[in-house]
């Protein structure tokens, strides 16, 4: 079960940190200040969870994954090293609203704080769309979009026409006499489908 929110025990370091550091009497170089301050966000966003939209994708000959995750206030660099990156199963494009999981670090020789991630998952109604593409391209290939198939398997289907009333008792003929016979309905209904591909008539 993932949590919701985020709970985090701050060291007694950054509580009192001139105190508990000695900088109120250490002067440190920028290199020092970069190196602590890594250490420190590596400790307290050791593995967090963030939501938000996917921009300026890059993928470089490395196989390494970088991006920028935003919402409509503020952004942040993501790093997804080249194994973590083979793990992801969508396709990850600039756009697509996500979660990610990760280590917030720091890379020193900019003082840029980053997202180093191990996990990318769909979020909101993207990972609802994911998931019926899969399960749309694993239903066509296996041909239950067919209704022939349909029929052979007993699954229900629908067949709607859009003959003229006195061609009408022709087209059920012939529909019937290739197919297995399923209900008649005397008026339209509102239904639920799939786009099909038109059989050769």
């Amino acid at each position: 079960m993932r949590q919701t929110g985020i709970a985090i025990m701050m060291p007694d370091m950054i509580k009192d940190p001139f105190a508990r550091l000695g900088l109120d009497r250490e002067v440190l170089t920028v290199s020092q200040l970069n190196g602590r301050a890594r250490v420190l966000l590596e400790d307290v966003f050791s593995s967090i969870w963030v939501e938000g939209e996917i921009s300026n994708l890059s993928r470089p000959a490395s196989g390494h994954v970088y991006f920028t995750l935003k919402d409509s206030g503020a952004q942040v660099r993501c790093a997804l090293f080249r194994q973590s990156a083979a793990r992801v199963r969508q396709a990850l494009k600039d756009g697509l609203q996500v979660k990610v999981r990760g280590k917030v670090s720091l890379f020193e020789g900019r003082g840029d704080y980053q997202l180093i991630l191990d996990t990318v998952e769909p979020a909101g109604d993207g990972a609802l769309r994911l998931a019926f593409d899969a399960l749309k391209a694993k239903l066509s290939d296996e041909g239950l979009f067919s209704a022939q198939r349909a029929g052979m398997r007993g699954l229900p289907y629908a067949f709607a026409s859009h003959f003229a009333p006195r061609y009408m008792h022709e087209a059920i003929r012939v529909y019937r006499n290739h197919f297995q016979p399923s209900e008649v309905l005397d008026k339209p209904y509102v239904m639920l489908g799939v786009p099909l591909s038109a059989a050769d008539t």
